[in-house]
């Protein structure tokens, strides 16, 4: 009988420390604060190729990825003059298409993001990594007149943060 009751007793301690240990495993930087960095979106300004210094919306504007999933990126009616577009960690290009007018007459351009570099920078043991570019090109294919974007232009080819203009579309 001092046998049963010796083994419920080691029984008994064991689960316990498997308990406390599993309690004591977790601390409060386990979860990533609200704030935290994350891996950085390209940030795009549209500006008009008339008056380069003047920001200019681009109305009804749909951008997808033909490339990666999910597809569509952005759907605004209003037209917006700044995106945020996310690259992949696990690419070196993204294609997008970008169309114009889409309810009306919808006219698409196509264009490549290139980058390189990409940089795995340590946030913490409960945020993880998060993941900086070095954009190298963005490109569009020359359709003549049909293009509605005149021009493309590298303005930031860091992507480490999107508090600047990386890359800004003439149209």
């Amino acid at each position: 009988m001092f046998k049963n009751n010796s083994l419920y007793l080691v029984v008994l301690v064991s689960i316990t420390s498997v308990i406390l240990f599993f309690i004591s495993g977790c601390t409060k930087d386990d979860i990533c604060p609200e704030g935290s960095p994350t891996t950085p979106k390209t940030i795009i300004l549209f500006r008009d190729k008339a008056n380069i210094t003047a920001v200019k919306a681009v109305p009804n504007l749909r951008i997808s990825l033909t490339n990666i999933e999910p597809t569509e990126l952005l759907f605004s009616a209003s037209g917006d003059t700044l995106v945020a577009i996310p690259l992949s960690p696990d690419l070196s290009e993204i294609q997008l298409a970008m169309t114009t007018n889409f309810s009306n007459a919808p006219n698409t351009d196509y264009m490549t993001i290139t980058y390189s570099k990409r940089q795995d920078v340590y946030i913490n043991r409960a945020c993880s990594f998060t993941t900086t570019f070095d954009l190298l090109d963005a490109s569009r294919p020359d359709e003549g007149s049909a293009n509605w974007i005149s021009n493309i232009v590298i303005t930031n080819s860091a992507v480490v943060n999107e508090d600047v203009t990386h890359i800004t579309i003439f149209h």
